[in-house]
């Protein structure tokens, strides 16, 4: 009886692993018909099917990959955003992630040059990177009140010299607004100050359809995408 049992289960488990072989079999022999025809929205969704049907992680990362390029492809963003949403939060860490990165479907943003933000004279030093408060001394003289001194004033038909406590006097005290640094607390002494890029949201790249479809016809055709020129440079 344990011997029907434990063979019962091999032929499940073989079983099991031919039912797999046949999805990752399926989607490959789809993604092979959408190489020639990269754009056709009904392979696309032949693929999209298919990957419900796998269960290895590597081989359902490679194809929802290509999915969601195909659907930048097509110019489906709704649908790309929402999967590559779902890889990004689920399976940030695989390898097959990065095809779906900035790096390899962005090029550098034209507004800030790819830098990721842009500079501005800082109007609160006028672009001269001094603390206004203490004119770059990091010190300022403070009025205060409590002095002694005399005066000569005329009482009556005389004049007398009398002591009078409100004299203003000076101390020099630390600039509260600059820390004793001397620097503009707006731009830390630089005259310029930065803000994120709105165009590029601060990451110095904007999706580039060029680009994307380079990454997207690579997969299709079993190839490892190359990073663009630009960041082969910065590495």
């Amino acid at each position: 009886m344990q011997t029907k049992r434990i063979f019962s289960s091999i032929v499940l488990i073989v079983l099991a692993m031919a039912y797999q072989l046949s999805a990752a079999q399926l989607a490959e022999a789809i993604t092979r018909r959408l190489a020639a025809t990269p754009g056709d929205q009904a392979i696309l969704q032949e693929l999209k099917a298919s990957i419900g049907q796998i269960t290895d992680v590597d081989a359902r990362m490679r194809y929802m990959v290509i999915y969601a390029l195909g659907c930048l492809y097509t110019g489906d963003n709704q649908e790309a955003g929402t999967v590559m949403h779902f890889i990004q939060s689920r399976h940030a860490t695989h390898p097959m992630a990065q095809y779906i990165g900035i790096d390899y479907i962005g090029a550098p943003c034209t507004q800030c040059k790819g830098a990721g933000h842009l500079v501005a004279d800082c109007a609160a030093c006028n672009k001269s990177g001094t603390c206004r408060h203490c004119n770059g001394e990091g010190n300022r003289q403070q009025e205060a009140i409590g002095g002694v001194t005399d005066r000569r004033e005329k009482i009556g038909n005389q004049w007398v010299t009398v002591s009078r406590g409100d004299a203003p006097t000076h101390r020099t005290v630390p600039c509260g607004p600059c820390r004793r640094s001397g620097k503009c607390s707006t731009c830390n002494g630089e005259g310029t100050v930065k803000t994120n890029c709105q165009s590029c949201h601060g990451q110095g790249k904007i999706f580039n359809r060029e680009i994307a479809e380079g990454t997207y016809r690579a997969l299709l055709h079993g190839a490892q995408p190359q990073l663009p020129e630009w960041e082969k440079d910065a590495e």
